[in-house]
């Protein structure tokens, strides 16, 4: 599976998110000087390698090898883009989008036929959605908090919304008191839809991506892994139980016919502090993650889906072969733990 995100400039690309669970293949496109934003991939387990390339010179001859797009929270889609878009998704391309970027530049008009009417931003924010319930974060029934402001939609027929959004009583100010930091929100939903999807569109009414950069809200990053998944896992090469701190790849060795997945995992902490430089001409000092000690990581759970017909299952470099199961065309593979590296080879004929 090849993923190619959409982001409005290369620092919006590389403030990534939410990298477990989830494994594609990424190659970041950037657009020079559309402005500032934050993009994310709610999942970086898998990529081998980011290719950056000029969005009109090149994203042309990229869409005729990649499977998803992602595009941008705050992108806009221009005339040239959206004709390309149109195109990828006639051809069976799937993409993910969130806040405006389903949205033309010039306009606040929705930039391809989508089964959804839109009434712009909402003006009551924070505000809160209450995710449906196979979407929704472990634990969490009830609406909770949304910082930013959302695209005010309706799903119609025909396509699955992700949530109801919940309006606050009012918007806190000056003149307009509340104790909390956001007002509560309100006992009924407001009427519009948290997202929806599609056969070939997720998207997310807010700009999700850039919210769990902000706030790293962890309910908001299993509301977004649940539904990419939906709308993603048979397209998947694989997906893993790793926990956040893993990451995992999955490489072809057709001559050897064989499959490599190679699964790391560190447990990081953050250290350092804030402060200016006590020395002249040297920078800052700011807080940086760093790896004290390797602990074991247990019960990590494979899912391979592969064309192949896989014969036996090895770890390596020990070369020892371990069981695994087959059912639905999907390999599952189990370890009872590893430290820091290991790889899981996939023999076929």
């Amino acid at each position: 599976l090849v993923v190619v995100v959409v982001a409005v400039n290369q620092q919006a690309f590389e403030r990534s998110l939410v990298r477990d669970d989830l494994v594609i293949v990424v190659t970041a496109v950037r657009m020079g000087g559309v402005g500032s934003g934050s993009c994310a991939v709610t999942a970086l387990s898998g990529h081998n390698g980011n290719a950056l390339a000029d969005l009109h010179s090149q994203l042309g001859h990229i869409l005729n090898v990649v499977e998803v797009l992602i595009l941008a929270d705050d992108l806009r889609v221009d005339p040239s883009l959206e004709k390309r878009l149109k195109e990828f998704l006639a051809n069976g391309g799937k993409i993910i989008a969130s806040g405006t970027s389903i949205l033309k530049k010039d306009s606040d008009e929705l930039f391809t036929d989508l089964p959804v009417t839109q009434e712009g931003l909402t003006e009551l924010f924070p505000n809160y959605i209450e995710c449906a319930p196979k979407y929704a974060p472990e634990l969490i029934s009830t609406p909770f908090v949304m910082y930013h402001p959302s695209l005010k939609i309706k799903v119609k027929e025909g396509a699955e919304s992700l949530g109801k959004i919940y309006d606050p009583y009012f918007v806190r100010a000056y003149n307009h008191f509340s104790s909390h930091q956001h007002t509560p929100n309100k006992t009924t939903p407001s009427g519009y839809d948290g997202g929806f999807m599609s056969k070939n569109v997720l998207y997310f009414a807010h700009d999700v991506f850039r919210l769990y950069a902000r706030y790293g809200n962890v309910m908001l990053k299993q509301f977004i892994r649940n539904a990419m998944l939906s709308f993603m896992e048979k397209d998947l090469p694989f997906t893993t139980n790793l926990p956040s701190q893993g990451r995992a790849t999955l490489m072809l060795q057709k001559e050897e016919k064989r499959y490599v997945a190679h699964a790391l995992y560190a447990n990081t902490i953050l250290r350092g502090l804030k402060a200016d430089s006590f020395a002249p001409h040297t920078r800052a000092t700011g807080t940086v993650e760093v790896i004290e000690e390797l602990n074991p990581c247990c019960n990590v759970t494979f899912s391979f889906r592969v064309p192949e017909k896989i014969t036996s299952v090895t770890l390596e470099p020990q070369g020892k072969e371990i069981p695994f199961e087959e059912k639905d065309g999907v390999v599952t593979v189990k370890l009872d733990s590893f430290i820091c590296h290991q790889m899981i080879v996939l023999h076929f004929a």
